[in-house]
């Protein structure tokens, strides 16, 4: 154990010597992430927006989220129609689903809240910036498309047992 410890310390002091001075790295490091805040919220404002609109002034969500309501009735969420709306939209940004949970019960509001954020993967910032960074790994849009879909449909049962379990206990 010793000796990781000793290698670690070895290499950070190696790291250390070579690398740059801390104002230079601090000053590349803010660079950078101005340059990835600019790129991230761009997306962010283009997407969320899309996907408000598409909510508000069509009935496009409805389409999609039609098959997904019997769902959410079996699984005992009050108003399964919206949820399952939010639940797709949330895909976007995890707020856009919240957004559009907004006038329902408060089971509905946990719910949402809970698998959209859990979701991990929105198009608006977390999967453009995977394709666009890591050239090292081979992500393509698709591979993405399906990690979300399989995510969301492992999260909807959890999210909902985990809501039940929480109403039961009387937290929400």
């Amino acid at each position: 154990m010793t000796d990781y410890f000793r290698f670690a310390f070895n290499e950070g002091v190696r790291t250390a010597d070579e690398g740059k001075s801390i104002p230079r790295a601090a000053t590349n490091g803010f660079v950078d992430g101005t340059k990835l805040t600019a790129m991230i919220l761009g997306t962010i404002m283009t997407i969320a927006t899309t996907v408000l609109m598409l909510e508000a002034y069509t009935d496009f969500f409805e389409l999609l989220a039609a098959p997904f309501v019997p769902l959410m009735t079996i699984l005992g969420i009050p108003d399964p129609e919206t949820a399952a709306i939010a639940v797709l939209a949330g895909a976007g940004e995890y707020f856009v689903g919240a957004t559009v949970a907004v006038g329902t019960s408060l089971t509905t509001k946990v719910f949402v809240v809970i698998v959209t954020s859990a979701q991990a993967l929105f198009f608006a910032a977390s999967v453009p910036m995977m394709v666009d960074m890591f050239d090292d790994v081979p992500m393509r849009f698709r591979d993405l498309t399906v990690l979300l879909i399989l995510r969301t449909a492992l999260l909807v049962p959890i999210a909902a047992v985990l809501t039940h379990g929480a109403a039961a206990i009387g937290l929400i």
